[in-house]
């Protein structure tokens, strides 16, 4: 990536050669690689507008008309996981830990929003615009873009009860759309709640091990 100004217009530029763009089009779409650089070239590719050589771009935007069931499948295979995140998330709140609150969070959301992406068959093109490419989905809960939004808003309590729900309701719309995927495995783990001890069993720590909350370390 290059960046240079044309007056005070911030400029950004990629440059690649025919024969490698060609490569990332067929890892993409004939090997179904959703790694972000070739899914955001690939986005970019789509929607560009050529200044030279045009039937080139024609070509690959026609390779690109067809996204695979495949690829569509590897993005959401890759994004259901959120390992026991409601009963982290509720950790978090309870310690004020905002900064890894707020991450967690946002890793929440570029998740779900990956796997709306492979269930709507739209090349990821990263986590700029995200409005935009929300409102060219067919599948997605209702207002998810707002609803995305509060989620930053709200006291943080509410905020995990809004993305819970959120995630489930996602998790149901892969099970509607896409029933070969298990999301049950993944549900499970996103909803699992690990047990605490009311207070530290004789012996097992010392003062200093507890945490300013009295919550075990």
């Amino acid at each position: 990536m290059e960046e240079w100004g044309l007056a005070e217009i911030k400029m950004d530029v990629r440059n690649l050669t025919v024969e490698r763009m060609e490569g990332i089009l067929q890892d993409v779409v004939d090997h179904y690689d959703i790694s972000a650089f070739k899914q955001a070239t690939v986005s970019a590719a789509q929607y560009a507008i050529p200044l030279y050589n045009a039937p080139l771009l024609e070509q690959w935007q026609r390779k690109l008309a067809h996204y695979p069931d495949e690829l569509a499948r590897a993005m959401v295979r890759e994004n259901v996981q959120l390992y026991e995140w409601c009963w982290w998330v509720d950790q978090l709140i309870s310690r004020a830990d905002w900064p890894q609150l707020y991450q967690s969070f946002s890793d929440a959301t570029f998740q779900v929003f990956s796997i709306l992406l492979g269930l709507n068959r739209i090349y990821h093109p990263g986590f700029k615009w995200m409005n935009r490419w929300i409102d060219e989905m067919q599948i997605a809960p209702p207002d998810f873009a707002n609803r995305i939004k509060e989620i930053f808003r709200a006291e943080p309590l509410k905020a995990l009860q809004e993305a819970q729900k959120l995630v489930l309701e996602i998790y149901d719309l892969v099970n509607k759309h896409m029933p070969e995927v298990d999301i049950q495995h993944a549900r499970n783990k996103f909803l699992h709640w690990r047990k605490q001890f009311e207070s530290a069993p004789a012996g097992i720590l010392l003062d200093h091990d507890a945490a300013p909350d009295g919550h075990l370390l």
